[in-house]
């Protein structure tokens, strides 16, 4: 609620004028943490584009609690062997029909009335929700991020430089593409608060410039001070992406 209170003022504007975009996790977390804010800007009758996308998700992904059991108990001492072992691990990953998690199309749109559009990724069965595919791999979540920054890239290539996409992730994913987009190779350790706002500016030809990371104005007691709203109106509402 505290997020929403205090960015709410700053975005009413773009969102009312269509300039906004939210993509949010699948994640039922991300989605319970936007849901204030969303609710706050669309009450003026905004039109804002909002979608869903898997591709956002934490890293490694969802697994139910039986899968877990089974890839700490069988595949784990395959991968940790190597050799012919981590080959037959692999293999049984591969072919393991894996329970579905997460929440399903219907139980978004019944508890969050903003959900209407899915991205890439979302598989809606009769059956669990819409995550699929288990634990991800090193190398699956490396292509991820990858194809996110892609994704956001050319994005940037046919918004107009006014509007403002905002996404809604996890920790882990959200350094990861900052690191991805910024060019930072090899392991960074980071400390991404909960509910914090990090901006970078993307310009149609693919530049990105960091404006800021991991800030929480919100969080503390100077988040009602006019020259900090001020600020954050000024620096955050001309960039391409929160």
């Amino acid at each position: 609620l505290a997020l929403a209170n205090y960015w709410a003022p700053i975005l009413q504007a773009k969102a009312d004028a269509g300039e906004l975009h939210v993509s949010v996790s699948a994640m039922r977390r991300c989605l319970q943490t936007v849901n204030p804010l969303l609710q706050q800007l669309l009450a003026t009758g905004s039109k804002i584009d909002i979608t869903i996308e898997p591709r956002l998700m934490e890293v490694p992904g969802l697994c139910a609690p039986v899968d877990r059991k089974w890839m700490s108990e069988e595949l784990r001492p395959l991968v940790e062997a190597g050799g012919a072992s981590l080959d037959a691990g692999r293999k049984a990953a591969g072919c393991r029909a894996w329970i579905p998690c997460g929440m399903s199309r219907a139980a978004m749109e019944q508890e969050f009335p903003w959900v209407a559009n899915f991205g890439d990724g979302f598989e809606d069965g009769s059956v669990g929700g819409w995550h699929h595919g288990g634990f991800e791999l090193p190398r699956q979540t490396d292509a991820r991020i990858e194809g996110n920054k892609a994704w956001l890239l050319e994005r940037a290539k046919h918004l107009p430089a006014s509007d403002v996409v905002l996404l809604v992730a996890h920790g882990d994913t959200i350094a990861r593409m900052l690191w991805s987009m910024l060019g930072i190779s090899g392991t960074v350790s980071h400390s991404i608060a909960n509910t914090s706002i990090s901006s970078v500016s993307v310009t149609p030809d693919g530049a990105v410039a960091l404006d800021f990371i991991n800030r929480t104005p919100h969080l503390v007691e100077y988040s009602n001070d006019r020259r900090n709203q001020e600020f954050y109106t000024f620096v955050g509402l001309r960039k391409r992406a929160l």
